[in-house]
């Protein structure tokens, strides 16, 4: 299930829409991508859209010793998905190292001896573990998990961000304090602004960054001078965690003038306006 919540000011409630997918959860997942493409497209018929990327220092993370514990808790139970390697690699390369003095013999071996002891490093207790092993390992996994700057990205990823980059901005000047400003967030760094030409490089920037996202509609490049701020987030509903876009209108009422009808035509029954979330 997915819904729109289009925010009103305080003596108006938000008008809530639901679009029912008529597939299986697990096929909406593989699909959700295109829905949203879908609908944001019909925002910006006649404009441009700008998506946001923001950049954070994650050593300044004020959440970063939780957000350090919570990675190497994952990655030593195994319950995290690990992308041909990318966290075991490091690790089994630190404990290959801090343990050398002890397989220097043994050097045709190499990579049996780094898979026996990331192994050993699972199976070892908490309390029994090196301090200097722990602390090693839960930096090496806070800092590849937490992709914080562009930089942390892959190559191509990149490249798609700075070759469509039109503004580069540390204010903030939108209707949804979703984070502090940079005076009060230390660990804030930028926005990145990036132009978006069409359906294909929206579907790219979803696959690039599936956490989440939020985009200005705007007619002259201007992204202060928006006609609609979309956030994509998650909402907890009932026992569901349901993906909801938040639309903020520049002109209250037009998104039901001229984008609901459109978003009608597109989805047909599958959309409805609701009473609430």
């Amino acid at each position: 299930m997915l819904y729109i919540r289009v925010i009103q000011d305080e003596y108006n409630e938000d008008l809530i829409f639901k679009l029912n997918h008529f597939v299986s959860n697990e096929d909406f997942y593989l699909k959700q991508n295109d829905i949203i493409k879908d609908m944001i497209s019909l925002f910006f018929s006649n404009s441009s859209v700008f998506f946001r990327y923001t950049e954070y220092d994650k050593d300044l993370d004020p959440d970063k010793e939780e957000m350090r514990n919570y990675e190497f808790k994952v990655f030593y139970d195994s319950q995290c998905p690990d992308r041909s390697g990318y966290l075991s690699n490091p690790v089994r390369e630190f404990l290959y190292n801090y343990y050398k003095s002890n397989n220097e013999k043994d050097i045709e071996n190499i990579e049996a001896i780094k898979e026996s002891l990331l192994i050993n490093f699972r199976q070892t207790p908490l309390d029994n573990m090196d301090e200097n092993v722990k602390n090693s390992i839960a930096d090496i996994l806070y800092d590849r998990s937490m992709l914080c700057k562009l930089t942390d990205y892959s190559k191509e990823t990149q490249d798609f961000v700075n070759q469509k980059l039109v503004i580069t901005s540390n204010e903030w000047n939108f209707p949804y304090n979703e984070r502090l400003n940079s005076e009060e967030d230390l660990s804030f760094i930028r926005d990145l602004w990036v132009k978006l030409d069409g359906e294909e490089d929206i579907i790219n920037w979803l696959k690039y960054f599936s956490s989440g996202f939020s985009c200005i509609i705007t007619k002259d490049d201007n992204i202060y001078d928006y006609s609609y701020y979309l956030m994509y987030t998650y909402e907890e509903w009932d026992t569901d965690e349901e993906i909801v876009i938040h639309v903020f209108e520049k002109e209250r009422g037009s998104f039901l003038k001229n984008v609901y009808p459109m978003l009608k035509l597109k989805f047909k029954d599958r959309i409805s306006k609701i009473n609430k979330l």
